[in-house]
């Protein structure tokens, strides 16, 4: 019996690289630059992936560059904002000084605070 091939995903190595809950938990600078290597290696190794599909598909008469655009277009706008991510960003405000900011972000920018919570969702990027 044959061992089973490695899949493109299985190159990518997402199942040895688990993202951490909170950045913060790394410990060092030197273990944060490690770990966001590593982030743009698999990031690389996507895109890598991504540009083979799209060669091959478009090689094989099956997706032309415009029918990519239009549905790169679609699935951007699926969570109704033109920002290039398939999610909206979303309005966090801090419970301690009420700051506002942009994103997922575990603690305040402005007074370092845990306590955020999302105020909605917005369309601006």
């Amino acid at each position: 019996m044959e061992p089973p091939q490695p899949s493109a995903w299985d190159w990518l190595a997402i199942d040895r690289a688990p993202q951490p809950p909170d950045l913060s938990q790394i410990g060092s600078p030197e273990a944060l630059t490690a770990y966001l290597v590593g982030v743009e290696e698999r990031m690389q190794r996507l895109a890598l992936i991504v540009e083979a599909m799209r060669q091959s598909l478009a090689a094989g008469g099956l997706l032309s560059e415009a029918q990519l655009l239009e549905k790169v277009t679609e699935l951007d706008l699926s969570d109704g904002v033109a920002d290039g991510r398939n999610v909206a960003p979303v309005l966090q405000v801090s419970g301690k000084c009420g700051c506002s900011q942009t994103g997922q972000h575990r603690f305040c920018v402005r007074c370092g605070s845990d306590a955020l919570g999302p105020a909605e969702a917005i369309s601006e990027p």
